[in-house]
């Protein structure tokens, strides 16, 4: 039986919502190897990265991957700070709230 991906992506998004920390690690660890990779070809931009069909160049790379990483560890480090969302709407009746 195939397993479709949908799902293993939407319990991995549930994963890092749940433990915010964790999304700031692994962006950080994904913003220093970026940062690794142009350092490594000297921040020439327009030299191509990989090999065969999966090469781009190194502004595709830095451009798109610097920001989205640092987004990743300042979203991380937020709801890691401030906590998950509470919903605005009325109290649950099992709450212990609820009953008080």
């Amino acid at each position: 039986m195939a397993r479709r991906s949908g799902g293993t992506r939407r319990r991995a998004a549930d994963v890092l919502a749940a433990h915010p920390l964790l999304l700031a690690a692994l962006s950080a660890a994904f913003l220093a190897l970026t940062l690794w990779l142009c350092v490594t070809h000297g921040w020439r931009l327009g030299e191509p990265i990989g090999s065969g069909r999966r090469s781009a160049p190194l502004w595709v790379v830095a451009f798109f991957g610097l920001p989205l990483w640092t987004l990743g560890v300042a979203v991380g480090v937020w709801r890691s700070i401030v906590g998950p969302r509470r919903s605005s709407g009325p109290p649950d009746d099992d709450s212990p709230e609820a009953g008080a």
